[in-house]
């Protein structure tokens, strides 16, 4: 226990502030581990439907009663012979022993199992359900795994549901009424990525115990082809240059940038008064119902002029709208490049003036050599340079993500997954779907002058009123609902909606279907006595509600442009994923061009021996992790799986001699099949490292340190390695020096045959003095160069 606190450095506190916290998913992020979700939820939910449907059928020869830990068919349970069931009386059964029964147990499948012939029917994505759900037909009840299979029913499609809620948050456009009942359905990706590293293991302190099948070549002479670069020669003519008397000739080069911005603006608006005379004029035509009673007068009175006034100031605030779009879109190109100039002058000259230029090859001399025998391993390993190669498209620029071809058809975009793919697929400003609802409402009031007055006139209210009420475009009247309030001595309303024509004599809810009516549906309310003796109504008021049903027509228009909306940011996002690539490929072959034949051979050799470590033990390095992070993020050794590993490692550095290990490089259709094309485009002047940049396998073959033999091969029989005493016994048949390891060659080696030499092509050119044309002749297999006298 500490006496008094600990004051932390500053600087401690300001690394232990600054230490990289995980960065929070964005939304498209968020809403693409969701849809994958959905999508294995639904695929989970159609897998357990599948094997309920399998488990549903049996015949009685296929099942098996299980008691007491006795086997019997259940046919045989039910074979009753014809004297026991004729002569034999039928006596009473009390409860107890009907619990108790063998037939009434097998009637409920409470001790009927699957047979061995049963479970081998069925099919193997449900076996496979089974074995995940860890049920056993054979020996657990069949009415039990029902349970169990219709439990996880309801728990996925709970969560089937709870992911539909938090779909909201990215499609906040929900239709008016009910909230609609969550359909599993797929979501198309939106990308094409290749497979992403997997998390690096936490040290666990195990050693590998995994190991190939790779068996010896045997004991042989170890013979190397070495190689080493002998001198230059002049090849083909790589081009020509004319300059006519008195002219001259001037090549350069200059740095490009191109800054390409366009800018929409749309704005859209309708005139106050335009909308206001049309909504007038279209008012003004309607029937206006005024009726005049004896001793009654006027029914309406001024409400008519004040509803159609109303009537026109809400419509002219429903239509006059704004719409304002700004489009902005930037592409900037920026290409740097070295500044040359090449100038021809032959202005002085009355000559032509020409310039013959040769590829400049380098010649390699190779020559075998032998070593004393050795036991080795020949093994083929696949496409060694598959990580080197995807290294690669990670320097200078992130990794570009393929997207995925859009091939959805317009009905296939909905309500649930619009968002996901208007998202995924980057349109900006796309308006979302038509609500699959919308409600047009009507409201209806009227309140006597004076109910107290003792004149009819005074004390009730008397109204009969009709209106064209204007339906939203595309939509359709389904339903209606009235909410009638009356006060009164018996009266009585009749609310027309439409074809329908509900009535009440009390405040009331009334609601009903429609004929799917479009564009407008008449709506009017009548006021009056029951019996014509009472007053009748002292006030009223009634609310109409028209539920409107979006229209196949409007919603297949919206598809049809949200598909073409999309297919263009599909296209949009393939063209910028081909120029990021590109980009991606020149910085590539920059950084090849920079990397000395040293670095390239290094590379080769480092990417062969992980690769036929890998087949020799048969595991892909994911648990080599003997590294830990402290509370303040550092790394550090594990101790524990340093000294696990340890001896590992040690075995393999020291059985194998790499220094002396051979490799050939087989072509590119031994790999996988998509990565043929960008393969055979890739091109490189050291034919070795071009070799590996395309392979589709290498043939290795591994010479075996002399006395790791035994140890060597008690490893690929056993997957066991030796201890890290055995290997640092001095003198001991598993010792090897670091010096000797550090050694290119431990032993003199022995030239066998005559050196030979091969021309590579160096990617340089040569200017020949004269500006003649070569010509070659062979002789005794050497090409002899000399100038052709016909130029």
């Amino acid at each position: 226990m500490l006496a008094v606190p600990i004051t932390i450095p500053a600087e401690l506190v300001g690394l232990r502030d600054s230490n990289d916290a995980p960065a929070s998913p964005t939304p498209e992020e968020q809403l693409k581990v969701l849809v994958q979700e959905i999508n294995d939820l639904t695929e989970w939910h159609g897998t357990l439907r599948f094997t309920l449907s399998e488990l549903a059928f049996h015949d009685a020869d296929e099942l098996v009663v299980r008691n007491d830990g006795v086997r019997e068919a259940l046919s045989n349970l039910y074979a009753v012979t014809a004297e026991t069931s004729n002569d034999v009386p039928r006596l009473p059964v009390s409860p107890a022993a009907l619990a108790t029964s063998r037939m009434t147990r097998a009637g409920a499948g409470r001790n009927i199992v699957f047979s061995g012939e049963a479970v081998d029917l069925l099919a193997d994505s449900a076996r496979q359900t089974l074995r995940d759900l860890d049920l056993d037909p054979l020996q657990m009840p069949l009415m039990h795994i029902h349970e169990r299979i219709f439990k996880e029913l309801e728990i996925t499609e709970q969560k089937l549901r709870e992911h539909h809620l938090a779909m909201r948050k990215f499609n906040p456009f929900e239709p008016v009424g009910a909230a609609p009942v969550f359909a599993p359905g797929h979501f198309p990706p939106v990308d094409d990525p290749d497979p992403q590293d997997l998390p690096s293991q936490a040290p666990d302190a195990q050693l590998p115990t995994t190991h190939g099948t790779a068996k010896p070549l045997g004991v042989s002479d170890l013979l190397l082809v070495r190689q080493h670069l002998s001198h230059y020669r002049r090849g083909d003519v790589a081009y020509v240059e004319n300059v006519l008397a008195h002219d001259k000739l001037t090549h350069s080069r200059r740095d490009t940038e191109a800054d390409e911005r366009t800018i929409v603006d749309e704005s859209e608006q309708s005139d106050l008064r335009a909308v206001a005379q049309t909504s007038a004029e279209n008012e003004s035509g309607r029937a206006s119902i005024q009726t005049v009673a004896p001793g009654y007068g006027p029914l309406a009175g001024d409400a008519a002029a004040k509803t159609f006034a109303q009537s026109v100031t809400d419509q002219v605030s429903a239509t006059v709208s704004a719409r304002t779009r700004r489009v902005a879109t930037r592409r900037q190109l920026r290409e740097r490049q070295e500044t040359l100039e090449h100038v021809l002058d032959n202005s002085t000259s009355a000559q032509v003036d020409r310039g013959v230029y040769q590829w400049l090859d380098k010649v390699y001399e190779a020559r075998v050599f032998r070593y004393d025998q050795r036991l080795l391993y020949d093994i083929v390993v696949p496409e060694p340079a598959a990580l080197y190669r995807r290294a690669l498209g990670r320097l200078g620029a992130p990794v570009p993500v393929r997207p995925a071809p859009f091939t959805s058809e317009p009905e296939q975009i909905e309500d649930h997954n619009w968002a996901y793919l208007v998202a995924g697929h980057g349109v900006s400003g796309f308006e979302p779907p038509p609500p699959k609802l919308m409600v047009v409402t009507e409201t209806f009031f009227g309140r006597a002058e004076d109910i107290d007055h003792e004149s009819r006139i005074a004390n009730t209210v008397l109204h009969a009123e009709m209106r064209s009420t204007r339906l939203p475009k595309g939509y359709r009247a389904k339903t209606y609902r009235v909410r009638a309030s009356l006060s009164g001595d018996k009266p009585w309303i009749s609310v027309t909606v439409g074809m329908r024509q509900p009535s009440t004599v009390k405040s009331d809810y009334m609601t009903g279907p429609l004929y799917d009516e479009r564009d407008s549906i008449p709506v009017g309310v009548n006021v009056t006595c029951f019996d014509g003796s009472a007053p009748g109504a002292w006030t009223f008021t009634v609310g109409v509600e028209i539920v409107c049903e979006r229209t196949p027509d409007a919603l297949a228009a919206w598809q049809a442009k949200a598909h073409t909306a999309i297919l263009e940011a599909n296209r949009r996002r393939f063209q910028e994923y081909e120029e990021r690539l590109a980009n991606r490929e020149a910085a590539v072959r920059v950084m090849l061009q920079s990397l000395t034949p040293e670095q390239k051979r290094q590379i080769v050799q480092t990417e062969v021996k992980r690769s036929a470590l890998s087949v020799l033990t048969n595991q892909d390095f994911g648990g080599f992790n003997a590294i830990e992070t402290d509370a303040f993020a550092f790394p550090h050794p594990s101790l524990s799986a340093t000294d696990v590993l340890s001896p590992y490692i040690r075995f393999f550095e020291q059985a194998v001699e790499w220094n002396h290990v051979g490799y050939g490089f087989y072509p590119y259709f031994w790999g996988r099949k998509q990565h043929w094309v960008e393969k055979l485009a890739v091109h490189d002047p050291d034919p070795s490292f071009a070799g590996f940049l395309t392979s589709g396998a290498a043939r290795v073959v591994l010479p075996i340190r002399r006395g790791y033999e035994p140890a060597f091969e008690q490893f690929m029989n056993t997957g066991v390695t030796p201890s890290t005493d055995e290997m640092l016994n001095v003198g001991g048949p598993l010792w090897a020096s670091l010096a000797s390891q550090l050694q290119e060659q431990e032993e003199p080696e022995t030239p066998v045959g005559e050196p030979w030499h091969y021309p590579v092509t160096s990617g340089l050119i040569w200017a020949r003095k004269d500006g003649s044309v070569p010509r070659w002749r062979l002789a005794n297999g050497v090409r002899n160069e000399s100038s052709d006298p016909a130029f």
